[in-house]
C-alpha cells in the first residue's frame, strides 16, 4: 500500500493521495470487521511519511478604503435580506477584522 502511495505523492497528486488513504483505510476496517482480514495495513501509515499539501493563503483587505468600499457594497445590495445579512454576518467572522 505504501508503495502505490508514494507513486501518487510521486505524480503530485497530494489531494488524491489523501482520498485514496483515506477510503483504503475505510475499505481495511471494514475488511477487519468482517473478518475477511486480520490487520489494516493503511491504518499505521502516518500522514508523516508523505508530503504535505500546500497551505493556501487568501487575500484579505487591510487597506481602510478598501473596507469601507465593501460595506459600501453590501449597505447598497439589492437582493434578498438574507443575502446582505449573511455577507455582514461573513464579514464578522473573517480575517479582515480579527484584532491580534
Amino acid at each position: 500500500m505504501l508503495a502505490l502511495l508514494k507513486k501518487i505523492e510521486d505524480k503530485g497528486v497530494l489531494n488524491t493521495l489523501y482520498k485514496i488513504k483515506s477510503i483504503a483505510n475505510r475499505v481495511f476496517t471494514y475488511s477487519v470487521a468482517l473478518g475477511i482480514i486480520t490487520t489494516n495495513p493503511v491504518r499505521d501509515l502516518s500522514s508523516d511519511a508523505f508530503k504535505k499539501k500546500p497551505n493556501k493563503h487568501y487575500e484579505t483587505l487591510t487597506d481602510p478604503k478598501d473596507i469601507g468600499w465593501l460595506l459600501r457594497t453590501i449597505d447598497g445590495h439589492k437582493g434578498s435580506f438574507q443575502v446582505r445579512q449573511l455577507c455582514l454576518l461573513l464579514l464578522m467572522y473573517s480575517e479582515a477584522f480579527r484584532i491580534n
